[in-house]
């Protein structure tokens, strides 16, 4: 599936592990998104639109009036695959990022 998507579209992927958003309350919107990847506002819709209907992300709760967006386990894994890594760097990014947030 990897082949499907480009270094662009993995931003999308990496922010949203680099912010910790694996479940519904732990979610970024689009304009979030976009600030953070400094992708387009059509490139990260684009990219949204695929991700979920492959289902490396999925839909979150509402912020305000905003969609919002996490990746599923099945994102974390083609991430893993597509980047080489292991379960424990995975874990090791998720928890450094986990921390980042608990600081602030």
């Amino acid at each position: 599936m990897s082949e499907l998507f480009n270094k662009r579209d993995y931003k999308v992927l990496e922010e949203l592990i680099a912010n910790n958003c694996v479940s519904p309350m732990a979610s970024l919107n689009r304009v979030q998104l976009m600030n953070l990847t400094e992708l387009s506002s059509s490139k990260i819709r684009s990219v949204i639109k695929s991700f979920l209907i492959t289902g490396l992300i999925l839909e979150g709760t509402k912020d305000g009036q905003f969609k919002t967006y996490y990746i599923s386990p099945l994102g974390i894994e083609n991430f893993k695959t597509a980047h080489n890594l292991s379960d424990e760097d995975i874990q090791k990014l998720l928890k450094e990022n986990e921390n980042d947030i608990e600081e602030d």
